[in-house]
């Protein structure tokens, strides 16, 4: 993972990470679980719908804003 962070004008900050996709995979992963906890999901108990599932309901640039906002925080903040 390389992470590149530039201090902007005006107090802005830019992030830019860099992952292969086997790094990405486990953020994804639970990504998806966080968000088939927040919604009901025929069929599931919440947290246990499979990643497909999820991503059928949900769309796959979902999970991957989810899986972004987690390695951000946990990156950065």
């Amino acid at each position: 993972m390389k992470c590149d962070i530039k201090n902007l004008p005006k107090s802005e900050v830019e992030i830019t990470i860099e992952l292969s996709e086997e790094e990405l995979k486990p953020y994804m992963e639970q990504a998806a679980i966080r968000l088939s906890e927040k919604t009901k999901i025929e069929g599931f108990r919440p947290g246990k719908a499979s990643y497909d599932v999820v991503r059928a309901r949900f769309g796959e640039h979902a999970i991957l804003e989810e899986a972004t906002e987690e390695i951000v925080r946990k990156n950065y903040v």
